[in-house]
């Protein structure tokens, strides 16, 4: 055999041995991501944690009557939600979990969040004001100051444009539509009603109220801005969630320990929950029949079957943890983690069928 042909099959056999060590690299798994996809997950459980803020309160004073505000961009998939300071909102990519930016209002604080979807606007309130922040840009484009420091928690129904603030000092709903109040509706049933928690039922357009004072839930026609019910529930109710799939409102009763369920068609309660402490946040996914519930002294997140009414998980969580919602595109349930004196924190649930 010449050289030329020994040389022939040396180059030969390099280039078959390259060759397979360049398809067996191609070939090579991606390394693992730290949250696993909804596909591999078979079970409600944590996925991750994020830290949004440092505070600097002691947990004396922790404002426990005063769930933070919290909303979801489902068309962006970003979060947002009020630091316990009311300084700031914090902005997070869901994607990622990581943390975009803070939109910090120049002549306000912020508290309640909702959002309009159609728009790309999110509202918020806080002792007397609300603003506008324009959700492509990030600026504040609206500050209305409204005379009094009541308005603290809002809701916004798609269906109509209009934007609802529970004003708690003076027992009113706010109905806004436009930079213009169109209502200011009394609910409760005494002058002492403290309104905290507001939720729609956007189907029926109807706006849902906990009194937190008297112990009671004030259902409101959008239509009319008149209250159509007023239905006896727990001690200190202070947060509700509404499952309009099968017309249900949940509400979470502090004080007693509770969670009253209404019917909303009927306007009456139909069951309740007894709890082993004091509930803060509360939220519905209707594509599970799961309610979630948090216990903020116990710093654990329960799980309950609406159907069958029986706990399902429960979850321990951050320290403190308050205000719930749900994403209900992709299932994850966000939970934030008070944490005084610490660090606070988002943690995520991946919520499963």
């Amino acid at each position: 055999m010449g050289i030329k042909s020994i040389l022939f099959i040396f180059i030969f056999i390099l280039l078959v041995v390259f060759a397979a060590v360049s398809c067996t690299k191609q070939t090579e798994k991606p390394p693992e991501t730290e949250t696993p996809d909804i596909e591999d997950i078979d079970q409600i459980q944590i996925i991750t944690e994020v830290t949004i803020y440092y505070s600097s309160h002691s947990r004396g004073e922790a404002s426990v009557g005063w769930p933070q505000g919290m909303a979801i961009n489902t068309k962006t998939n970003i979060l947002y939600i009020t630091t316990d300071d009311n300084k700031r909102i914090s902005v997070i990519n869901l994607k990622d979990h990581s943390i975009l930016s803070s939109i910090s209002p120049p002549n306000m604080k912020a508290h309640g969040l909702a959002i309009d979807e159609s728009l790309q606007k999110l509202y918020t309130c806080c002792e007397g004001y609300f603003g506008r922040v324009d959700l492509g840009s990030g600026e504040v484009e609206w500050e209305y100051y409204i005379g009094n420091s009541g308005p603290r928690w809002l809701a916004f129904n798609q269906n109509t444009g209009r934007l609802y603030a529970v004003d708690y000092e003076n027992d009113l709903l706010i109905t806004i539509k436009d930079e213009e109040i169109l209502a200011k509706t009394s609910v409760g049933t005494d002058a002492n009603a403290d309104p905290r928690g507001v939720a729609i039922d956007q189907s029926k357009n109807l706006i849902l109220v906990a009194n937190y004072g008297n112990k009671s839930v004030s259902i409101v026609d959008g239509s009319t801005h008149s209250v159509i019910a007023d239905i006896p529930v727990g001690l200190q109710p202070i947060a509700i969630a509404i499952d309009e799939l099968n017309s249900m409102a949940y509400v979470s009763c502090q004080e007693d320990k509770t969670i009253h369920i209404i019917d909303i068609e009927d306007r009456s309660v139909v069951n309740t929950i007894s709890l082993s402490d004091e509930p803060q946040g509360i939220a519905v996914n209707p594509n599970t029949n799961h309610l979630f519930v948090s216990l903020y002294d116990k710093d654990t997140v329960e799980v309950y079957d609406t159907v069958s009414m029986q706990m399902i998980e429960s979850i321990l969580v951050g320290d403190l943890p308050s205000t719930i919602c749900v994403n209900t595109n992709t299932n994850r349930v966000y939970v934030f983690n008070q944490q005084i004196g610490t660090d606070q924190t988002v943690t995520v649930i991946q919520d499963v069928e």
